[in-house]
């Protein structure tokens, strides 16, 4: 159906009469919407930039991580960015220092699909765990921001820590087709967004990066309550690409 004021069948609406706009009018106008813009600017970068995360909240490890032969050195200053923020929560803090206190390295390597990896294994004398690594996939460290380093580290600390403290569920594990280990992956998947929510609120980070919108959308799910978060990371992690790394 045709518009009232631009079909032929209906006389236009009158208009009331107006006043002149003012000459300095518009130039106002655009001035106020820069204005705001520049506002919204600043605002959205305080809560997406990772640089204006604060790195050292006095929780932190005491110590900084050990890493495995091979790692370079432009990999391990990534990777140190991240670690200095995993104690932006008490529980990623502690988490750093059980991979301190167990002497468990941090190792890049090339992977096809996943982040990252951890490998808990026993030493046989002595009952240590300094044979267990965390392994971060070099094509996501390089495109990875500070953050979801971090959080990636708070998850796959958080397997070496439930084989620490003998909670891994093993051979009771439900073992998805693709090979991986439900329980396990929802309890470090559950640290991660732990972590996210408590460094950026139930809000997430506001990010643009589909990193970041996975950990978002993650953090929500795991708000939603257990069953649901369950569902989730059961459903993305069903996968038929997943390899190694979890």
């Amino acid at each position: 159906m045709d518009h009232p004021e631009t079909s032929p069948h209906h006389p236009k609406t009158p208009r009331a009469p107006h006043s002149s706009p003012k000459p300095w009018a518009p130039a106002f106008a655009a001035m106020m919407m820069v204005l705001v813009l520049v506002l919204l600017k600043v605002v959205f970068d305080q809560r997406s930039d990772p640089a204006a995360v604060d790195a050292s909240p006095g929780q932190a490890a005491a110590a900084g991580p050990e890493f495995c032969d091979g790692t370079g050195d432009a990999e391990r200053q990534r990777l140190l960015r991240g670690w200095a923020l995993m104690g932006r929560t008490v529980e990623g803090a502690t988490l750093a220092d059980l991979l301190v206190d167990q002497g468990v390295c941090l190792g890049v390597e090339s992977l096809a699909y996943n982040c990252g990896y951890a490998r808990p294994a026993k030493t046989w004398f002595g009952g240590g765990w300094s044979k267990s690594v965390v392994v971060f996939g070099a094509e996501c460290l390089q495109i990875a921001s500070d953050d979801v380093v971090a959080a990636i580290l708070v998850h796959e600390a958080e397997h070496i820590r439930r084989a620490v403290d003998g909670e891994a569920c093993g051979r009771s594990c439900t073992v998805l087709d693709n090979g991986i280990r439900l329980e396990e992956e929802i309890a470090a998947h559950a640290a991660e967004a732990r972590w996210w929510i408590g460094v950026y609120g139930a809000g997430g980070r506001y990010a643009w990066s589909g990193y970041n919108y996975s950990i978002d959308d993650l953090a929500a799910a795991y708000r939603r309550g257990p069953d649901a978060f369950a569902a989730f990371v059961r459903g993305f992690r069903s996968d038929a690409r997943e390899g190694s790394g979890s």
